[in-house]
């Protein structure tokens, strides 16, 4: 029988496939007995090669007159003749017998860049397209530390990098670990990094600061976020903004807006502004639109109107 109880006689069957990916990559280094990274000139690689670029056979590294073994201890040559880079040269070597004074340049694997720790802790060291390095580096460098806030950093730029290359790896890291969940903080965090590198990741915090039951009010609130950015960043973000349109569902007018003045004026215009009691600064070319009557500002992105009692009529956009 199969295993559904019945009789085996299917054409064919499903195959439990494992997934991978998903929003906390595992990031595992490559094994140095294969390979070596070029961001560390391969000095870490801890293969078995003992040949040259030529074929010639490296000598015994206790033997070389080019350094002194002994001063590397943790340089992986351990009286063997395998081919190394104690001392950051720009590839590994070793010395041969009958030319010992010489280095000798010796070709190894590459292993892959996004699987190589960046070689110091800064948090700009990782040059790579992908966020694994600094994942890596969350682990590594917050040894001493040994707290959140030190992983926290890491991650938030391995989260960047990732959403910058169309995946969401090591961001459930990040959020969790900045955050424990907190839907305000992964506002906070999130803008951080779209405020630090414009890019992709800004459309993700507007996602998180915009979170609201109210449709209305989650579009207006992404279309002041985006100009926000949009005008500290124009060149960065101009690809990523968002466009903004007043809906017709309560028999307003459909408008087309790209900008937080023009939202504005649609409401002034929706609700026959020129009839209202207080109107001061609306549609003043010379006024900043956080200036207007009502209207109040936090950084320049707009938090609130109150127009109350000021002889509005219509749909209000």
């Amino acid at each position: 029988k199969d295993r559904y109880g019945g009789p085996f006689n299917l054409g064919w069957d499903y195959c439990d496939i494992p997934v991978c990916g998903g929003d906390n990559a595992t990031c595992m280094e490559m094994d140095k007995t294969t390979c070596g990274c070029r961001n560390v000139n391969y000095a870490d690689y801890r293969g078995n090669n003992s040949h040259t670029a030529w074929g010639d056979s490296c000598e015994n590294w206790n033997k070389t007159k080019i350094i002194n073994a002994g001063d590397y201890p943790d340089a992986g040559l351990d009286g063997n003749n395998f081919c190394r880079n104690p001392e950051s040269s720009p590839n590994p070597w070793c010395s041969i017998d009958f030319w010992g004074d010489k280095k000798n340049r010796c070709y190894v694997p590459s292993c892959n860049p996004c699987s190589c720790k960046p070689p110091s802790c800064d948090l700009d060291s990782n040059t790579e397209a992908c966020g694994c390095p600094s994942a890596l580096q969350a682990e590594e460098c917050c040894i001493e530390d040994n707290n959140d806030e030190c992983r926290c950093e890491y991650l938030k730029v391995a989260c960047r990098k990732s959403i910058e290359i169309g995946k969401a790896d090591f961001c459930g890291e990040a959020f969790d670990t900045c955050c424990g969940g907190s839907a305000d903080c992964m506002c906070s965090v999130t803008s951080s990094i779209c405020f630090d590198s414009p890019g992709l990741v800004c459309n993700v915090a507007a996602d998180y600061c915009c979170s609201s039951p109210d449709a209305y009010s989650y579009h207006h609130c992404k279309c002041d976020f985006s100009n926000y950015v949009d005008k500290i960043y124009p060149i960065e973000f101009r690809d990523t903004r968002h466009s903004c349109s007043v809906r017709d569902g309560v028999g307003a007018e459909n408008v087309t807006l790209t900008g937080v003045d023009q939202i504005l004026k649609a409401i002034y215009e929706t609700t026959t502004g020129d009839f209202w009691l207080n109107k001061i600064g609306w549609l003043d070319e010379e006024v900043e639109y956080c200036d207007w009557y009502g209207v109040s500002c936090e950084s320049r992105i707009v938090i609130g109107i109150d127009l109350r009692g000021n002889n509005l009529t219509g749909p209000f956009p």
